[in-house]
């Protein structure tokens, strides 16, 4: 860069090397910013997927445990069902038996 007495005045030719490096750093900046940008973009659609898996995921599971309580509450039902069926034949029976004891 700079060659030379750092006491001396700084010559025309000095400030356009100095404007030639800065000119330079700044190409290189922007190129490092670009694949800076295009890296974190790439992890971010990444992450975006990861996270709609994820939620496809829990969906999914929510819905088998939805369908295994439904599946208990109707086994449930369907024997209750059964019993009452059962009782109002038993209730059937012994009013039938009931004038007859009267």
């Amino acid at each position: 860069m700079f060659e030379g007495n750092p006491q001396d005045p700084a010559t025309k030719s000095d400030l356009q090397l100095v404007k030639s490096d800065l000119q330079s750093m700044k190409s290189e900046l922007k190129s490092d910013m670009q694949s800076l940008e295009a890296s974190v973009q790439t992890k971010l659609d990444m992450l975006q997927s990861e996270m709609h898996h994820i939620a496809d995921d829990l969906k999914e599971v929510l819905r088998d445990s939805q369908t295994e309580v439904l599946k208990a509450f109707y086994s449930f039902a369907q024997s209750n069902s059964k019993r009452f069926v059962e009782l109002e034949g038993n209730e059937a029976a012994l009013r039938g038996r009931f004038p007859l004891v009267n």
